[in-house]
């Protein structure tokens, strides 16, 4: 598996338009690592009509192995496994790797994105709403206050 920065990762089974079919590397975990980096994802799914959200949650994945294809692939799932389930796509924008006392040392970074036909990603969090009469605190804590 060759990495790159700003190279897309898809999870299986996600629904897309046959347009947006992209030819895959390699598939692990429930994820398929395209061949396409993410200005090429994009220019697809704008073509088909869809919408291509960049947002800014990141996670980071750290590994290490004897060899540094092992040690990546390894940093890239436990970073890919961090990601919201809610996102079903995601962008590496950071690949490191050092090595010491022979071993080799990698730090993945991915950022997450979400591909949808509809313009409008909705709430990232989940909104609580309050019943008055049942005076349920926890709920209240979770809105900001007006105050």
């Amino acid at each position: 598996m060759n990495l790159f920065v700003g190279q897309m990762v898809l999870k299986k089974d996600v629904l897309l338009p046959e347009t947006l079919r992209a030819k895959s590397i390699s598939s692990f975990e429930g994820w398929v690592l395209l061949e396409e980096n993410a200005g090429q994802v994009e220019r697809k799914v704008r073509l088909a009509g869809w919408h291509f959200f960049w947002l800014t949650h990141a996670w980071d994945g750290w590994s290490m192995a004897f060899n540094a294809q092992r040690s990546l692939e390894k940093a890239l799932i436990k970073a890919l496994r961090k990601i919201d389930r809610r996102f079903h796509a995601a962008e590496i924008t950071t690949i490191k790797c050092y090595r010491l006392l022979g071993l080799r040392f990698c730090k993945v970074l991915v950022e997450a994105r979400h591909i949808q036909h509809g313009p409008i990603l909705g709430l990232t969090e989940p909104v609580g709403m309050m019943n008055r009469s049942s005076g349920n605190t926890e709920t209240e804590k979770r809105l900001p206050s007006a105050a």
